[in-house]
């Protein structure tokens, strides 16, 4: 056993004098550990860039923070629960313009076609909860 080790150290120490660099080790792992660290910066949601926020806000505003299906008016907190959603969805040449989108509320918002899985989120059971006044 060590020899072993002895050779595992030979053959890091013989890298380094050559310049050669080891092979990197997996980012965000620690020894004995095999999930990844927390990302210090939260991902953008896949397919939303970075301005997604920015124009997710301006489209609420521009709607008066108000669902643009159902009329419920989100005030103060409950503007979390007030989503920018695209008419025309991107994978269909939808972009994310202003036109393109309308303000609606998380359980409008879950009405729309492909979004059902908004349905299974804990949010959206708070939302509903805090609307309609259940549990």
């Amino acid at each position: 056993m060590l020899v072993l080790i002895g050779i595992g150290l030979l053959g890091k120490l013989i890298d380094w004098l050559f310049g050669r660099n080891p092979p990197p080790r997996p980012a965000n792992r620690s020894a004995g550990h095999s999930r990844p660290a927390p990302p210090t910066v939260p991902p953008v949601r896949e397919g939303y860039g970075p301005g997604w926020t920015v124009l997710s806000r301006q489209v609420r505003q521009r709607d008066n923070w108000a669902c643009s299906a159902c009329g419920w008016k989100a005030v103060g907190r409950d503007r979390y629960y007030l989503h920018a959603h695209h008419v025309v969805v991107r994978g269909r040449g939808g972009s994310d313009t202003p036109d393109n989108l309308v303000s609606l509320c998380l359980e409008c918002h879950a009405r729309q076609p492909g979004h059902r899985h908004l349905r299974r989120s804990p949010v959206y059971q708070r939302f509903m909860n805090h609307r309609y006044g259940h549990g």
